[in-house]
């Protein structure tokens, strides 16, 4: 099974709110074998614009786990958090994520 990763991107609204969003949502992301790997406002263009201010980077051991995290209970009751702290974002499965065969060993 792939590793699948939720790239979160948006724009921070309401600083207060998206902490209590954060605080309630992380447990869920690791009672569902999820990683946050990364998550920034300091990001650095490099080609083209940036869409958003803030981008989050989550791990989860598979799709069916990530599919579980977002759809459970938990999560959901948190949501509206993230939707009232946030706009003009996206939340996005990089489904099928492999590393390149000379980047694995």
């Amino acid at each position: 099974m792939s590793k699948v990763y939720a790239l979160i991107q948006f724009n921070l609204t309401n600083q207060a709110r998206f902490v209590e969003y954060a605080t309630r949502a992380f447990p869920t992301i690791v009672a569902h074998g999820g990683r946050l790997l990364a998550t920034s406002e300091n990001q650095v263009p490099i080609e083209g614009t940036l869409p958003t201010s803030r981008s989050t980077l989550i791990e989860f051991p598979s799709k069916d786990a990530a599919t579980a995290w977002y759809e459970s209970a938990e999560y959901q009751a948190v949501t509206h958090l993230r939707h009232e702290a946030t706009e003009g974002g996206s939340f996005v499965w990089l489904d099928e994520a492999v590393l390149p065969s000379f980047e694995r060993k």
